[in-house]
Formats: structure tokens, C-alpha cells, sequence
């Protein structure tokens, strides 16, 4: 506990140390088609209705969306986006070194764990939007009815960050409306603040209204498997250690009930500051009920949970806890977890592609014949992550999948009953419906070792982080 004294050569390196590891991803990543996908709608969806459907689709509320729209619809270039969100992640990270009410061991031993490390730094999604905002409002909670209007805005912005953020907001909203009941008739501002922060809620949750049509799997709630989900759920939360392998990401090593242990201890430091012990116990159970029954998501996803804890330790220091020998002791273990996947991602990160969308671009681009070519796409979002490499040259692809020419992905029942098709019927399919010269598939698109007549295989882009954006590009005349 040291947030009040200088901050001294150790916090100094370890935030140029951490900015350095910041910038290194940056250059390393090729982004996937989730990064490309936000990318994509901001560019091309026309008008406010499309923004709001391709939200309901997206499953999210649409702030990134809303920072990344200007940089697509001024011209600059894809690589503006990743570098806006390594931005985010340093401030957030150097934030969290020099403001944060714990050790200085324990604030560097956290910046360099597997979530601050790679999920919420290399990859640019919404998620660096949600715990830098976390952040903030625990070092902000001690003065909430000093200056409930900051507090209420950084509720609202965290609502629409994401769809796991919208649970967490909404505890924050509630926690603080209860709060502010017996206050409210001494402080219209508080009144007020409590007013933007519902509001906030409300307008998030109506951005992520299911369409009729949306995807199958993506609807409804899920009994059967749900223990099975949880156990998963908070292994990747506390003891996020991916396999020691090329497609590590998303991956466990192991998966040990000793994970409930885990989480049953992080109450033990919040246990003597009731405030922030309630957040934790109702945001925590919220989002895990959220992966049981909803969806299972992923590390980035579940680390959530982690960052929540965090934040809610914070918010108890804050306020004065002072934490006794072995609260200190769990933390600092928690800690020494979260740093063993670090070096294991950054590694693969820097030796392998995270996705083969911009080398097949680049194929794309430096092969005349392909120039003007008509091509088509099946599993087509790998095609998505490569259209934003390509623009203005070419904007669209032939999507199989939905029979007419895309950028972005929707994720509706159309696509959904597209996944079968044999090969075979996407090479006819692209040969009929849209005279195609070139086909170019994900590798879950199952290709047989002997293909239809008068496809040939051009050229192929393996061995990707993330497998199923390997790319086979195939010539169809």
C-alpha cells in the first residue's frame, strides 16, 4: 500500500517497460476479423439504422464502435484502430501503476499478467474500454456524492462498452441509487447523477436487442452444462495459463476446481468493507451466471471477472481498508498466477501470425491476375479480415454465404444454414452465381484432397494463432 508516496524507479521502469511491451504488440498482431468486423461496419454501414442493426447482431453496445468511425470514415488507415486502442491500453496500464492503493510489487506484478499483457492490450476489441473504465470509477467511488455527475458518466460509458459491462454498470447504477435515496432531497446533482447513470443502462440494453433472425446458438439461455461452464468460467478468470502452443489463445493448459477455492478466498479481502464486498458478490454472480447459462465466451470475456475483483479491492482501499498480512499474500499469489501466460502469448504473438488476413491480402494485392478478379468468399469472415488491407482497391468480396457482395459479417440464420454446404457446392455456387474467377475459403471450410474440375489451388496461408483464419485461395477458371 503505497499510492501516497513517490513513485520511484520501479513504478517509472515498469511503465516504460510496460508501454515498450505495449508498442512490440502493436507491431507483432495481425488483427482477426472481430477487430476487422468493427472496422468494417464503421466504414460501410449505411446510415444510423444499419449502425443499430449491426449491433443487435454484434450482441454489444456500440462506444468503440463510435471511436473507431471517424478514423474509417476520414480515410485513415486500418492500422489507426489497433493504434488507438495500444493507447488505451498504456494509459490504462500506467494508470493503474502510479494511481492504484497497492504495493508497488503488486502494481507491477498486475500490468504484466496474462489479461493486461495480451487480451486487453494486443487485441483491439471494447474490452481495454471496460477496464480502463472500471478503473476510473474505483478511484473515483470515495467521491461519488462529492461529484456524482463524473461518477454517473463513467457508469453510463461503461455500459456501452460491451455486453458483460452492461451487468457490471448496472450494479454500479444500482448500488449507487440505493445509496443515494436518503440524499437525494439535499443534492438535486445527485438526483441527477443517478439519473444518467440508469439512463446509460437503458440506452445500452436497447442497442443489443436480439433480431428475429439472429444466429441460432447466439439466442436463449442454457441449463444443461451449466457447473461444467462455471468451473471453465473462473479457471480463465484466476489461472488464465494458455497451452504451450501455437493456437494458445482461448485455450487452458489445465482446468482445476481449485478455481471456486480461488474465487471463494477473493471475498476474504473484501470481507471488512461491505460496499465494496456487495458489488463484488452481485457483479461476480451476475457475470458467472451470464457464461453458465448464456454464453461461455472466452478468456477475454471471463478475465471480467478478474479485472471486477481488481477494481473492487481498489475501491476498498480507497476508502481506508488497510489489508492485513495474509489478505496481502493471497493478492501477491493471485498476482504470480496471472503473470505465468504472459510470456507464453507474447511469444507466439511475435513468432506467428494471429491471423493469415494480411498476408493473403498481400497475395491478393501483388498478383496482377487477381486485380480485378471476381472472388467470392465461403466462411466468410476471413475474407473480412482481409478487406480492410485492400481498400479503396476493393471494398467487397462475394459472400456464398448470403449470395450477394459484403464487407461484414451479420450473423443471422442465413449464415447459419450455410455452414454445411460440401465444397463442391461452393465452387458451383460461386461459379453460378456469381461467374467467380477466384474462391477463397476459411480452413473450416472442409477442402478435398481431390478438387471439382477446373479448381486449382493458388495458394494457401497456414499455421495461424488463430486456426480457423487459415486461408486457402483457389482458382475456379
Amino acid at each position: 500500500m503505497a499510492s501516497d508516496t513517490p513513485p520511484g524507479r520501479l513504478i517509472f521502469a515498469a511503465a516504460v517497460a510496460y508501454v515498450t511491451v505495449t508498442l512490440a504488440l502493436f507491431f507483432w498482431h495481425e488483427p482477426w476479423r472481430d477487430e476487422a468486423q468493427v472496422w468494417l461496419i464503421a466504414r460501410d454501414a449505411v446510415g444510423l439504422g444499419d449502425l443499430y442493426n449491426a449491433l443487435g447482431y454484434e450482441r454489444t453496445p456500440g462506444l468503440w464502435l463510435l471511436l473507431v468511425l471517424p478514423l474509417a470514415r476520414l480515410g485513415f488507415p486500418y492500422a489507426s484502430m489497433n493504434l488507438m486502442h495500444s493507447v488505451l491500453a498504456a494509459i490504462t496500464g500506467v494508470f493503474f501503476v502510479y494511481i492504484a492503493p497497492f504495493s508497488r510489487l503488486q502494481r507491477v506484478m498486475f500490468v504484466f499478467g496474462y489479461f493486461m499483457v495480451y487480451e486487453y492490450n494486443a487485441i483491439a476489441r471494447s474490452y481495454v474500454l471496460s477496464v480502463l473504465l472500471m478503473f476510473l470509477l474505483a478511484w473515483s467511488y470515495k467521491d461519488r456524492f462529492k461529484a456524482p455527475m463524473r461518477y454517473s458518466l463513467l457508469v453510463a460509458l461503461l455500459a456501452n462498452t460491451n455486453a458483460h459491462s452492461i451487468v457490471l454498470a448496472c450494479v454500479f447504477a444500482f448500488s449507487f441509487l440505493v445509496e443515494s435515496l436518503p440524499r437525494v432531497e439535499s443534492g438535486r446533482r445527485i438526483a441527477f447523477g443517478v439519473l444518467v447513470a440508469l439512463v446509460g443502462v437503458l440506452v445500452a440494453s436497447a442497442q443489443i436487442m436480439e433480431p428475429p433472425d439472429l444466429i441460432g446458438w447466439y439466442r436463449g439461455f442454457w441449463v444443461a452444462g451449466s457447473a461444467g461452464r462455471t468451473l471453465t468460467t473462473l479457471n480463465g478468470a484466476f489461472i488464465p495459463v494458455p497451452k504451450n502452443t501455437i493456437q494458445f489463445w482461448n485455450s487452458l493448459a489445465f482446468e482445476t476446481p481449485y478455481a471456486f477455492i480461488i474465487f471463494l478466498l477473493t471475498l476474504m479481502p473484501l470481507a471488512r468493507n461491505r460496499k465494496a464486498l456487495s458489488l463484488y458478490i452481485l457483479g461476480s454472480l451476475l457475470l458467472i451466471a451470464v457464461f453458465a447459462f448464456k454464453s461461455e465466451g472466452g478468456l477475454r470475456h471471463q478475465g471480467l471477472i478478474y479485472m471486477y475483483f481488481i477494481a473492487c479491492m481498489w475501491i476498498a482501499y480507497g476508502e481506508g481498508l488497510r489489508p492485513r498480512v495474509f489478505e496481502g499474500m493471497f493478492l501477491s499469489l493471485v498476482l504470480i498466477i496471472q503473470l505465468i501466460g504472459s510470456p507464453i502469448a507474447v511469444y507466439y504473438e511475435a513468432a506467428y501470425d494471429f491471423s493469415a488476413g494480411k498476408e493473403a491480402a498481400g497475395f491478393i494485392s501483388s498478383e496482377r491476375q487477381l486485380a480485378g478478379a471476381k472472388i467470392a468468399t465461403y466462411r466468410s469472415y476471413v475474407g473480412s479480415a482481409m478487406l480492410p488491407y485492400l481498400a479503396p482497391q476493393r471494398m467487397r468480396f462475394y459472400c456464398i454465404e448470403y449470395s450477394r457482395e459484403c464487407s461484414y459479417m451479420v450473423w443471422n440464420r442465413r449464415y447459419y444454414d450455410s455452414l454445411g454446404l460440401d465444397f463442391k457446392d461452393v465452387v458451383r455456387k460461386a461459379r453460378n452465381e456469381y461467374d467467380a474467377d477466384y474462391l477463397i475459403v476459411g480452413k473450416n471450410a472442409t477442402v478435398p484432397d481431390r478438387l471439382p474440375r477446373g479448381c486449382t489451388k493458388e495458394a494457401e496461408f497456414w499455421n495461424t494463432i488463430q486456426d480457423d483464419e487459415s486461408i486457402g485461395v483457389y482458382r475456379l477458371k
